[in-house]
């Protein structure tokens, strides 16, 4: 039993380091953070104008790319369609001799 004991008071004292040793690390992190704030707002400040830049010049080409982009889809649902219909067309073929005889048929037995 003494070593059930032993093992808790172990993993106790093993818990109680990882806890101040996390506890130093933020004190750290917290102190690196407030120093070096100044440079962050610095850099964002500066970053500010080219982020604007960026901006304006993506909207100039998006104007300018949009009826390009446009004409290329157009023309992918065309060839889409084309490519689509060229296999049908035995088939439309007989569908359409289908409703010729049919048509003949029936029309002159509506004519007589």
């Amino acid at each position: 039993m003494i070593e059930l004991a032993a093992i808790a008071l172990i993993a106790l004292t093993l818990g109680a380091v990882v806890v101040a040793f996390s506890l130093v690390l933020l004190v750290v992190k917290v102190v690196v953070w407030i120093v070096l704030l100044p440079l962050r707002v610095l850099f964002a400040l500066l970053w500010l104008p080219l982020l604007l830049f960026k901006f304006v010049f993506g909207g100039l080409l998006l104007v300018l790319a949009a009826p390009l982009l446009a004409i290329a889809g157009l023309a992918g649902l065309l060839a889409t369609i084309v490519v689509v219909a060229i296999p049908l067309l035995p088939l439309l073929f007989a569908a359409f001799l289908v409703w010729l005889i049919y048509r003949l048929a029936s029309g002159a037995a509506a004519v007589a």
